[in-house]
Formats: structure tokens, sequence, C-alpha cells
């Protein structure tokens, strides 16, 4: 579950960085996680864990890079919102970014993370395999999704 704001008694296991890199057509990058990963197999943007001293817009650029290949100056990453999320007994803060391209970039995966990517508008990545509340981040972030892919009306679920 995805809370806006920090639930009360909220004790987070760690921060995590996550980014929508979209092109010009409207279309976001979408990675399938390797299948000998947690969640594998299933798809979601570019993340990752926060390293020890390092701020998020370096882990968000480290993150893009490492995951993609596209290695992107830190001013080019626009912060969007933080996130609360409650993951069975785990408490992360989920901080998400936006890149935007202009140009249609080659995208290198490290297969030990990766093993497709797909470019995709907000309403068709609904239908892909998304990993735990990606869903929740894309409604949240494209907000002209008002009903989800079976054409029932959305409710957030903000706890």
């Amino acid at each position: 579950m995805v809370y806006e704001e920090k639930p009360e008694g909220f004790d987070p296991k760690l921060h995590v960085v996550g980014c929508f890199v979209e092109n010009a057509r409207g279309e976001i990058l979408f990675l399938q996680r390797n299948a000998a990963k947690s969640y594998g197999n299933t798809w979601g943007t570019p993340a990752g864990k926060v390293d020890g001293g390092e701020s998020l817009a370096e882990a968000i650029k480290r993150e893009v890079c490492e995951e993609t290949g596209l290695d992107k100056p830190v001013e080019d990453f626009h912060f969007l919102k933080t996130g609360f999320v409650k993951d069975g007994g785990t408490r992360i803060v989920y901080h998400k970014f936006r890149l935007y391209l202009d140009e249609e970039p080659t995208v290198t995966l490290s297969p030990t993370e990766h093993t497709n990517y797909v470019w995709v508008t907000p309403q068709d990545a609904l239908c892909l395999d998304l990993i735990h509340d990606e869903d929740v981040f894309i409604k949240m972030f494209y907000p002209l999704l008002e009903t989800d892919v079976k054409g029932q009306a959305f409710a957030r679920q903000w706890g």
C-alpha cells in the first residue's frame, strides 16, 4: 500500500529512488526484472536503493545509468514526489523522479538485473505484470488515467 503522507509510526527499512524515463512520444521505459531477483519477471521503472552518504539525485542518476546505460546529468532528473510504501512487513520511503529524453536512446541492460525492456504509454504499462505498487505510482503521476485497463473507475488506496 502507498501513502502520500508518512503514516504515524512508520519506521522505514530503506530509501529507494525510481524514475519515469519518458521519451518524446510520451512513452515510459519499463524494465523486466531478472527471474532470479525478488519480484522476478515483473516490470518496473529503473529503481534501486539509496546508498549511505548519497543524495537522492546522485542515487537516481547512478541507478538509471547502472540499469539502462543512460548516463545523464543529475540536473536532467526532476523530483516528483515521495511516497511511503508498506510491502508486507517492510516499510520503504520511495522517491520518484522523471527524466525526459527528446531523442531515442540506446538502452543497455545489465543482464544480472534485467532481461528485457519496452517503451509503452502509461495506459499500456498497466497491462504489464508490474512490480508491487508500480501501478499506483503510474496513476499518481499520469492523472489522465481515470480508469484501469478493465474500464473500471480507479480509486486510490492511500491507506
